[in-house]
């Protein structure tokens, strides 16, 4: 990377399977002294070693969706998530969202069963917006067994760019560019 001082977390690792009297585990950073390398520092911070008998691993990133017309759905946009020893998982979506295990019924809530929740589950979201706004953000919550946790926000506007004034290209327009 080109900048330093950028935390990235990891969330929870499942290293259940590794799990023996002869595992250790050891941090490696390896890179070159090449001039245009970009070499950025690394650093680990709050770092802990527990033995859980539930995990999970779900992301808060932020999803956006491109501008969607009222009355219409935006593409879907998918995200994974696992979970294990805290049951099915409970996924809901409030407001102008949906959320769909298959990428073909979306609705306001699914369930996960805990079988599959244990790999990698990919879960879609798509914004169908209601009502004409600038921007409409929610986030998903994750509920199970010992589990309430916030996943990713999903981002949506319904309120399209053509439909606003653009201040910058009018003046442009208007006093010209200065050439």
């Amino acid at each position: 990377p080109s900048t330093t001082g950028t935390w990235v977390k990891s969330n929870n690792l499942d290293l259940s399977a590794y799990k023996t009297a002869a595992t250790y585990i050891a941090f490696r950073y390896v890179t070159t002294t090449a001039s245009n390398s970009n070499a950025a520092e690394w650093r680990i911070d709050d770092f802990s070693l527990t033995n859980e008998t539930a995990t999970a691993s779900v992301p808060n990133s932020n999803i956006v969706f491109d501008e969607t017309v009222l009355g219409s759905t935006s593409p879907s946009k998918s995200f994974q998530f696992t979970s294990s020893g805290h049951g099915d998982i409970t996924i809901n979506a409030i407001g102008d969202f949906e959320i769909s295990l298959d990428n073909i019924s979306f609705v306001s809530t699914v369930t996960v069963l805990a079988s599959e929740a244990t790999s990698a589950k990919t879960i879609y979201a798509r914004f169908k917006p209601t009502s004409t706004t600038a921007k409409t953000s929610s986030t998903l919550t994750f509920t199970g067994t010992g589990l309430q946790v916030n996943g990713p926000t999903l981002n949506g506007s319904s309120l399209l760019k053509a439909h606003t004034f653009d201040l910058v290209t009018w003046n442009m327009e208007f006093f010209g560019n200065g050439t």
